[in-house]
Formats: C-alpha cells, structure tokens, sequence
C-alpha cells in the first residue's frame, strides 16, 4: 500500500460493500502528507455534499479523531469545510527535506472550478462509478505539483456494470506500453471490523453485515456488492445507454430554446421530477431532479419552483408545462393549485400525459439513445447532465442500495425474465426502480411526438379560380 502511485500512477481499489476501503485509504493519504509536509491532496467526489458522509467520516472519526489539528483549527462544521490543514512541519525522506503545511482540498465534480484552479501532489476520488471517463482526466491532469517525490491518482469504488469505463481502463494500454491503472481488489476479511485477525475468523458485526445485510441481495446486486463483480443487468431495456456518450458536464450542454417537466407520482417509492431543456435540434437534457419517497405535494410543487428558478437563472426561461402520470388526477390538480400558474392550452400547467402506451414511450426513448439511426443525425438526441439532484440522495434508497437518480435506473432497468432466465420483450420486471424512468419517457412521448415545425402558411388561391373554388383540402397542386 505504501508504494501507491510509484509504480504505477492510477490505482484503482475496487471491492464489495464494506471491505474498508474509504478506511484504508484514508489513512494512506494521511500517511503521506504526514511524510511529506507541505503536499496538497484532492478528495473528491461527484458531488461535495456526498463526501460528507463518507471520506469526511473516514478522515475525522476513523484516522484523526475529535482532537487532532486537522479538526480542532478551524471552526467550520464538518458540513461546512471546505478542506483541511495540517499543522507546520518538517521531515528527511531519502536525504530530501519536505516542509510546510499539508493541505487537503475537498471539491465535488459538479463545480469542476474548484479543481481546474491549482495543482496537486496527489488525488482520491471515493465511489469512482459516479463520474465520467472525462472527469478523471481533468482531475489527472490536475494532479502535476512537483513537491512530493511520486503523484498517485488512487479511485475506490464498489462494482458496477461490466462495460463501465473504469472497469476497462486497466485493460487500456498508455504510451509507454503498460495498462493505464492498477487494480486492486479488496475482500470483506480485510477489514479489521468485520475479521478477527487473531482468531481468524469473522466478529459478530461481521457476521450480521454480510448474512443479513449483504446476503438477502439477489441478482446483479447481490454479484456487486457481496461478490464483488462487475456485470450488467442482463435484459436492459435502454441497452443502448452509456455513461460516456450520453452523461454529460453541464458546461456542455447547448443553448435550449424551450424546457419541459414530467413526474411520476410516488409515496412509499419515491416521486420522481425530472427537468429537461431541448435545444434548437430538438435533442433533449435531463437537467434537475428531485427523487424522493415519502414526500407531500407541497414539496413537489417546491421543487417544480426551485428547478424554474434554476432555469430562469441558468437560461432566462422556465418549464413551459409539466407532464405527469395521468393515473392520479387529484395530485395533478393539487399541484396546478399549489403552483397558480396560468393555464398552457386550456389545460393546467401540470398535465397528463397524452397516451397511456407506456411500451410505446419506451421504445421511443430508446430511438432517441442512438447514435447509429439516421433520424438522430449521427448521435443521440437524450441526455442526462452530471449532476442533476436539487437535494441530498434520500438517505432510505441509499440505506437499500437502490438507485436515487434517474442516471442509477436506467442500467438497472430489465425485461422480465421467464422461468429459464430468457428475457421477455415488451414486459418490464417490476421489482426494478423505474420511477425517474417513468417521467422521462412522458417528457420524450411529448418532445419527440410532437409537431415541432410549427403551422404551415395558409395557401391562397385568387378570386375565382380553381382553387378558390374546391379548396386546400381538394386539390394536390403537385398532381400531374
């Protein structure tokens, strides 16, 4: 573990739910600013509120404790800090001396700002199935400050889909020959909470993780997050979905002409509000989102507000309707009396969706996800921005290992499949999530059916003649 990042630039740790590794490299990093003082460290994540709760916690209660300077010398909360700073020291490695104050920069990937502003020793990038292939790179490149003697770019993660593009990297060969990045693999009996090294054999909290937590998953989850495999949900409806090609910065999202909003209505399982803007090409980005169970529709009607102040902000225009599922008319009604807002065509703001073939929406949708189709002119007309959630992840689909996003469904979503495991087309399986999903192919059935050339010009003919007479709709002017 000490040689991270000699050898071998990028390390990626990889392993099932709760091996440790947030803990071990947690201490790593805090091993190395330790011996060389004066070092400047990147830990991010894909959002600054989502390392909170996890390299924050492994740093401040795992590693430093309460009393340590890095915890005492400011007075932020842990909610509120931005970084750490280590006291002034010096140290001899090698015959070299390193002095100054260690420092760690805490940024998420959605202000990308924050990291593109200096230069670093070294970087930690926690739950790395979260970003884009083009994140790490602009982090990698980042990652060139020339105090320490070596520059590692560690990434841990649990597993996720087989063709994930950090499952791959290590495969990729760089200029000089070798694969780009180190793998790494933990196991459940390396973390010392969970394993008794001296007795070698597994403590009670171990036991109860791993047999009641981790052993009541079945499927593709219970590969990822107990075996710690990476594969796909076999059967994916959107199989043409791919985090590379249709996840993008919002920095790179064109100028919209117009934005449109759908929701799929929940209480026990969440309520998805999806938010998307179309551009003048007539492709469509998911732009926010709010996924939450257990919520009122005061708070729904919150959000449609938050994301049109975001847009109007952002765009200078607001959601010019809602679409929502047409099976609850009283929470569409509720919503529209909440929000006050004008009628849109004689209907309310929020309004049902146009057709109840919901097989119809998804195959629509997943036209939209290609690339190789003539209709889409060489690439996709569906998107999803980076970082799309307008509150934290609900703590209860996370607590289950659920998605909490509409960018965590889609490769998760399946064909049921019969007794032999074959996939049967046209029959979704219901016990997945598929609630972001359910708004975003209203939001696609009305943008991609829709009538967007606008009215044709009114053809006119003169007084008297024969087409006067019989009329636009009796007369093809091309017939020869």
């Amino acid at each position: 573990m000490v040689r991270l990042g000699r050898e071998w630039k990028e390390t990626l740790i990889e392993g099932p739910a709760g091996t440790g590794k947030s803990h071990g490299v947690a201490n790593w990093v805090n091993v190395f600013l330790t011996m060389f003082p004066g070092s400047r460290w990147l830990i991010a994540r894909q959002t600054l509120k989502s390392i909170r709760n996890s390299c924050q916690v492994a740093l401040e209660e795992d590693v430093w404790g309460p009393l340590h300077p890095c915890v005492t010398s400011s007075r932020a909360t842990r909610l509120h800090r931005q970084g750490y700073l280590y006291p002034e020291a010096t140290n001899v490695v090698g015959g070299v001396t390193y002095s100054g104050r260690s420092e760690i920069v805490l940024a998420g990937l959605d202000n990308p700002y924050r990291i593109l502003s200096t230069q670093f020793d070294g970087a930690w990038v926690e739950e790395g199935i979260e970003i884009t292939r083009r994140a790490w790179e602009t982090i990698a490149s980042r990652v060139r400050r020339p105090h320490a003697p070596w520059r590692p770019l560690i990434v841990t993660t649990n597993p996720d889909q087989r063709y994930h593009w950090l499952n791959q990297r290590p495969q990729e060969i760089g200029k000089n020959g070798r694969p780009k990045m180190r793998r790494l693999k933990s196991k459940h009996w390396e973390n010392p909470i969970f394993w008794d090294l001296e007795r070698n054999c597994w403590k009670p909290m171990g036991l109860d993780y791993i047999r009641d937590n981790l052993g009541n998953y079945t499927g593709v989850e219970r590969q990822r997050l107990l075996d710690g495999e990476w594969v796909s949900a076999e059967g994916r409806i959107w199989a043409a979905f791919d985090d590379d090609v249709h996840v993008l910065p919002l920095s790179e999202i064109p100028e919209p002409k117009w934005a449109i909003g759908g929701i799929d209505w929940g209480f026990r399982n969440p309520t998805a509000l999806t938010v998307w803007v179309v551009d003048k090409e007539d492709r469509i980005y998911c732009v926010r989102e709010a996924y939450h169970t257990g919520v009122s529709l005061d708070w729904i009607a919150g959000m449609i507000q938050r994301a049109n102040d975001y847009l109007r902000e952002r765009w200078k225009l607001e959601m010019t309707y809602v679409v929502a599922d047409s099976a609850e008319p009283r929470n569409i009604e509720t919503v529209n009396a909440l929000l006050r807002k004008p009628l849109y065509e004689g209907g309310g703001y929020v309004r049902p969706t146009r057709r109840k073939d919901q097989m119809a929406q998804t195959f629509l949708v997943d036209r939209a996800m290609r690339a190789d189709l003539e209709l889409n002119g060489g690439r996709p007309s569906w998107y999803i921005a980076d970082d799309t959630l307008m509150h934290p992840a609900d703590p209860k689909m996370v607590a289950a290992h659920r998605p909490t996003c509409l960018r965590q469904e889609v490769p998760a979503w399946v064909w049921r499949k019969t007794e032999d495991g074959r996939p049967i087309k046209d029959e979704e399986d219901p016990t997945c999530d598929a609630h972001a999903i359910d708004s975003a192919k209203y939001v696609g059935d009305e943008v991609f059916e829709r009538d967007l050339s606008g009215p044709k010009a009114p053809q006119t003919f003169g007084p008297g003649s024969f087409g006067a007479v019989l009329g636009d709709d009796e007369i093809d002017l091309h017939d020869d």
